[in-house]
């Protein structure tokens, strides 16, 4: 009457011990089970963010081209001069920024210096070469400089940026434009179509990639502006500004996702580079060095 409970040297009843290394054994296959589904969810997980990541930026695309500053491979660093306008300056080539002059009107609308202004720029490039490998380089020569700042001479909208890529690429495909202006314009609260977005490597890796010859960031130097965020929307803040529209000027346009510094509508909801700006950047240029 007793064998159901008999005990073992161990002192453990042996049909106990039976269930208890059975418990052990579906432990171990249940910790098994949870590690596999833990690893799924993660790689899962991972997959999910990398592609959020990616819908977070554009790269700008002319002519069929992405477009940047350097060598024509994506994830290569660059060196970029820059330079400030004085007097007046005009390109016939461009859609937009076609006349540019100095911030004389802006400072004296704003109220601010026009070294505040151009040290709101320079904040700017500091912005974008901390994440890429870009080294952006001051220029006293605008004849010189790969991207040429300055205000409007023909006020309108706020802020734009005009990318012209080298001629023997325009010239080498079918006209394909992002937009509805060639020449690459872009700006802050001007919308734009959202296709050629790029969203895995091998699309990316795929593409034709041209060199930009060169860009221009062009303010209106009527509009209200602002250094610093006060929460009205109507007066932009001229670093948030300049660095938008030097993000165009690099290779990278509007994304899809909000709350990015590179969508197309001024927002105050985050003060510098989201990760998909950080994101786009890199793809372009490669992360800082």
């Amino acid at each position: 009457m007793t064998w159901n409970h008999r005990i073992t040297a161990e002192g453990t009843p042996w049909r106990t011990r039976s269930w208890a290394r059975t418990g052990v054994v579906l432990a171990v296959l249940a910790s098994v089970t949870v590690g596999l589904t833990s690893g799924r969810d993660a790689i899962a997980a991972g997959a999910v963010q990398e592609k959020a990541l990616k819908s977070a930026y554009k790269l700008l695309k002319l002519n069929g081209s992405l477009v940047k500053w350097g060598r024509p491979t994506l994830g290569s660093g660059a060196v970029v001069t820059y330079a400030f306008l004085e007097g007046p300056v005009r390109d016939s080539k461009a859609r937009n920024c076609t006349a540019m002059t100095g911030f004389k009107t802006l400072s004296s609308r704003s109220g601010f210096t026009r070294q505040e202004i151009r040290s709101a720029a320079r904040s700017a490039f500091k912005r974008w070469s901390n994440v890429a490998d870009l080294q952006f380089r001051e220029s006293a020569s605008v004849d010189m400089a790969n991207i040429v700042i300055g205000s409007q001479m023909i006020p309108r909208g706020y802020a734009f940026a005009n990318v012209r890529q080298i001629e023997s690429d325009v010239a080498r495909g079918p006209v394909s434009f992002i937009g509805n202006e060639v020449g690459g314009e872009r700006a802050l609260n001007r919308v734009q179509p959202l296709e050629g977005v790029i969203t895995t490597n091998s699309r990316r890796r795929s593409r034709p990639v041209s060199v930009i010859e060169k860009s221009a960031v062009c303010l209106n130097p009527v509009h209200d502006w602002k250094l610093g965020f006060d929460g009205n929307l109507k007066t932009y803040d001229l670093t948030h500004t300049f660095t938008h529209e030097i993000g165009h000027a690099i290779g990278l346009d509007h994304p899809a996702r909000r709350g990015s510094l590179m969508h197309f509508k001024y927002t105050e909801a985050r003060n510098g580079l989201s990760e998909g700006d950080i994101a786009g950047a890199v793809a372009l240029y490669g992360p800082a060095r």
